[in-house]
């Protein structure tokens, strides 16, 4: 009997479908039931940062105007909060004090530092710093390796920097470059693109609080100090968790009836991927595929001490060659073993997170011996832990000895620091830690800082998923093997039987907005979501028994290999544009366009350095 098959070809702006009835398996004649296509409605701008390797959002813009909005919402409200406090003190400055130039505004700052000044003059001098709070950076904009973002950050380090030497305020700095640029030609500089940290703004609070203190005692007390510098002028929100987002762990998730009848999934939430535990199982997942194979077709796999001691390589490098794994296996060059593809071109990744650590203190001049206290990570397997299992013959259940990670991992020194370093996004906060609780210097917190170890995700299991997967795969045994040795079903395989038994949905369901964190293959799946829906309920075709995919190349290619292919059709444009204006200039090429053919002569010309391959040398 012919089989009903439903192709579809995926591209990221229209998705072309054929319904087929094949019979070359039943020796009939096959034929075209039916086929078209479905325009993918995307815009120019989503279409091509797409293509670029950038995930933007079609409302991208409107969050900024929203942000804009927010932030002078905001501002009006500390506005608002410090006037009502300043009045209650006898603090608030009339009118002729909000007229104040640039000039005698910066230099009403600058004398505060030294002398006595009006209550309400000093009301004047807080609204203004109300007003321009300085920079405060987030963690993951200390780690950005963008250069905008770096040159731009470096340029506010060195004028906090420059303040220290001088020892001068924010205020006297810049009422000396008004006073002085007044005295040359009369003309204001613009002082809104000259930004300085918020600590530095902080700074100069306080000095001035302490100098007026003295001439104000009662008004200007401590109490008075927090109310306003902390709670009102220089507090800061924190961040919206985001936790909600994080998958919920697929080996441990459990279905729960609501109480309004709906079935939902809970379960611990997947572990990040700089997680210490996770590292750990991920070095050993690659290590129990390592393989070997010459020229006769015989395979080498390493034995158990041979893991261990590319264990211990990987646990303390970023990354371990394959030329370094080979030596560990006792192999030379001449030998004729080669790796598997598992190891690859660039090796097998090492443990990023506790070498990342190591790398800072030791180029910070920690001790080896501290370095090693602090990325200690020993893990304890608890053999007495029993588990009720069902055979999937007879379905009678039985109990199992399993092997377990014990929950005292999270009280190691590397996974105590690694948790501080990605649970506190706070700079401050974070800062003293270190020093006090650690023991570190400044210099070294700092370059702890600046690590973002959010910035690689989350894994695919949850820490308790780990804690019973882990002993087996140190075992030796493949990530299939310990899955199942865990009483986890990895690939959420079937048997052919419970595959044709299962309940199968009248539709596909389409996925939520903002489900994917990628608009454009959101919206591509959805398009294809409802092509196959449409055809399902079209009473001509019904439905299929197989449906077969194929994909364009933007779409099998990962963000990163989607930014380099732009970048090198961008970068053989602009070879081919110079090319073509070269060849058009010169006197030996004939007056008319440039072909495409004309430029890639030229190119084999260049690379033949100037001379035919044709000619006689």
């Amino acid at each position: 009997m012919a089989e009903k098959i439903l192709g579809l070809d995926l591209g990221t702006t229209s998705i072309g479908w054929a319904y087929i009835l094949d019979g070359s398996e039943s020796n009939e004649p096959s034929q075209i039931l039916g086929m078209g296509v479905r325009i993918i409605p995307l815009d120019e701008t989503e279409r091509d940062e797409f293509t670029k390797g950038n995930a933007i959002s079609k409302n991208q813009k409107r969050t900024q105007k929203r942000t804009l909005r927010k932030g002078q919402d905001r501002y009006q409200l500390r506005r608002k909060y410090l006037g009502e406090a300043l009045a209650k003190l006898g603090m608030m400055p009339s009118q002729e004090h909000f007229m104040l130039d640039a000039l005698n505004l910066y230099g009403l700052r600058a004398k505060a530092i030294q002398e006595k000044i009006a209550l309400p003059e000093l009301g004047r001098i807080l609204f203004h710093l109300n007003q321009k709070r300085g920079y405060k950076s987030a963690r993951v904009e200390l780690a950005s390796e963008d250069k905008k973002q770096t040159d731009y950050l470096k340029t506010i380090d060195d004028r906090s920097n420059e303040l220290k030497v001088e020892g001068l305020t924010i205020g006297q700095k810049l009422h000396d470059l008004l006073k002085k640029q007044y005295e040359e030609d009369g003309q204001a500089i613009r002082l809104k693109e000259r930004v300085y940290p918020r600590h530095d703004y902080i700074h100069e609070f306080d000095r001035i609080w302490d100098k007026q203190k003295e001439f104000y005692p009662d008004v200007l007390n401590d109490l008075n100090r927090a109310e306003i510098r902390d709670r009102i002028i220089y507090y800061q929100r924190p961040l919206k968790s985001k936790k909600g987002l994080v998958s919920i762990c697929d080996f441990e998730k459990k279905p729960y009836l609501r109480e309004d009848g709906k079935t939902v999934e809970r379960g611990p939430k997947v572990a990040p991927r700089s997680s210490p535990l996770f590292q750990v199982c991920k070095l050993w997942e690659s290590i129990n595929n390592i393989s070997y194979k010459n020229k006769k077709g015989e395979i080498y796999w390493p034995d158990d001490k041979q893991k261990m001691s590319i264990f211990m390589e990987m646990d303390n490098q970023r990354s371990l060659t394959d030329a370094k794994i080979a030596s560990l296996l006792g192999f030379k060059k001449t030998d004729g073993w080669y790796a598997n593809k598992q190891i690859g071109a660039k090796g097998l990744q090492g443990n990023t997170t506790k070498s990342d650590i190591a790398t800072v203190l030791e180029k910070n001049g920690v001790s080896q011996k501290r370095i090693e206290e602090l990325t200690a990570f020993e893990l304890t397997i608890d053999d007495e832990v029993k588990e009720d299992r069902v055979d999937k013959e007879t379905g009678e259940i039985f109990q199992k000895t399993v092997y377990v990670v014990k929950d005292t991992f999270e009280q190691q020194p590397l996974y105590k620091l690694w948790h501080v370093l990605y649970s506190i996004s706070d700079q401050e906060v974070l800062m003293r830690i270190l020093t006090d609780k650690y023991a570190l210097t400044e210099q070294t917190a700092a370059a702890l800082i600046k690590l973002d170890f959010t910035k690689a995700g989350f894994g695919n299991k949850s820490s308790k998923a780990i804690r019973k997967i882990l002993p087996y795969l140190q075992s030796g045994l493949k990530y299939s093997e310990a899955c199942e040795e865990a009483g986890y079903n990895h690939s959420d395989s079937m048997t052919l039987e419970e595959n044709n038994n299962r309940p199968l949905d009248e539709a596909l369901k389409l996925f939520e907005k903002n489900s994917l964190r990628q608009p454009v293959v959101e919206k591509i799946l959805n398009q294809l979501t409802h092509l196959i829906n449409d055809i399902l309920n079209d009473a001509e075709f019904g439905r299929p028994d197989a449906i077969r995919i194929e994909l364009a190349r933007e779409l099998k290619q990962s963000k990163e290999e989607r930014n380099d292919a732009y970048s090198n059709i961008n970068k053989r444009e602009k070879e081919n544009d110079k090319i073509r204006k070269e060849l058009f200039e010169s006197s030996d090429f004939p007056k008319r366009p440039v072909s495409k053919r004309d430029i890639e002569r030229y190119r084999l010309w260049q690379e033949f350095e100037g001379v035919s391959p044709y000619e006689p040398n």
